[in-house]
């Protein structure tokens, strides 16, 4: 039951930092944009 907990756990993480990732990039995408 190990693997099966890291498995997700490593799954977790990454689904974690790909939203934050696309968060963040959103929102440097539209700062620019407001600006104008």
């Amino acid at each position: 039951p190990w693997r099966m907990v890291g498995r997700l756990a490593v799954a977790a993480s990454v689904t974690l930092a790909v939203l934050a990732g696309v968060r963040l990039y959103n929102q440097n995408d539209a700062l620019p944009q407001m600006a104008q």
